[in-house]
């Protein structure tokens, strides 16, 4: 209903959609790449529910086709992934954001107050963005287990990046910034999100303050992280001490 909802609307020129406050089950909504849609919901209670073994394709909640999505918005709803009822799929080649519960690739992206929980792969993919503005939102607890590396936001090789007060937490891969042209990654909360936060070969790039609490199994990990202040906490077995950097 929502996806035929989101279709009509497009194919007449209106560009929004704001759904009720109650739970959807979805296996997933795409939403136009070529013209300017918001997706949009009334707050905690409104909720995309991922429909139990609807993983035959793919992994995606909300997404794109392309990678020349423009001016899409998503604000003011949850996604749980529901993943103890999903499998992964493979990912590989020109696949890569198929286990990503949001994944646009284009231009004007705006993520607001949207809560992502209970995934079985990664958070948000965004190869390549052009104006993301990522703000007040939460992405948690993503797998079944840790042999699989996933990210709660992927976004490298962007220009004009703006994340701010957002929490990120429990998932196996770091969030990936890497060489990105103007953009700021603050007043976000990261923990136990792989190695942190990269951000190697970015420019005009403003990465603090931020705090960063990441759970490492072996002391030798490296902790791959630019930033003037963050709290890292360092587990090994079973005893953890936390440390100021």
């Amino acid at each position: 209903a929502i996806q035929s909802a989101i279709n009509d609307r497009a194919s007449a020129g209106i560009n929004s959609l704001t759904l009720n406050d109650r739970r959807y089950v979805v296996s997933s909504i795409q939403l136009p790449s070529d013209g300017k849609f918001t997706l949009s919901g009334k707050g905690r209670q409104t909720t995309l529910y991922k429909l139990p073994w609807s993983s035959e394709n793919h992994n995606r909640v909300v997404y794109t086709v392309g990678v020349n999505a423009d001016n899409i918005s998503l604000t003011n709803l949850n996604i749980d992934g529901n993943m103890q009822n999903q499998w992964l799929k493979n990912d590989s080649g020109n696949a890569s954001d198929a286990n990503y519960t949001i994944s646009f690739k284009g231009t004007g992206i705006s993520i607001d107050k949207v809560f992502v929980d209970n995934v079985v792969g990664g958070g948000m993919y965004s190869y390549q963005p052009s104006t993301l503005t990522l703000n007040l939102c939460r992405f948690e607890n993503s797998g079944m287990s840790d042999y699989y590396s996933f990210s709660p936001l992927y976004a490298p090789e962007g220009n004009d990046v703006i994340i701010t007060n957002n929490v990120f937490r429990n998932f196996s891969d770091s969030i990936d910034l890497n060489t990105t042209d103007n953009g700021i990654f603050s007043s976000n909360f990261v923990e136990n999100v792989g190695s942190g936060v990269l951000v190697f070969g970015s420019r005009f790039f403003i990465s603090s303050p931020n705090v960063l609490k990441v759970l490492l199994v072996n002391l030798s990990q490296r902790l791959m992280y630019s930033t003037q202040s963050m709290t890292v906490s360092t587990s090994y077995l079973k005893q953890t001490q936390p440390i100021q950097v």
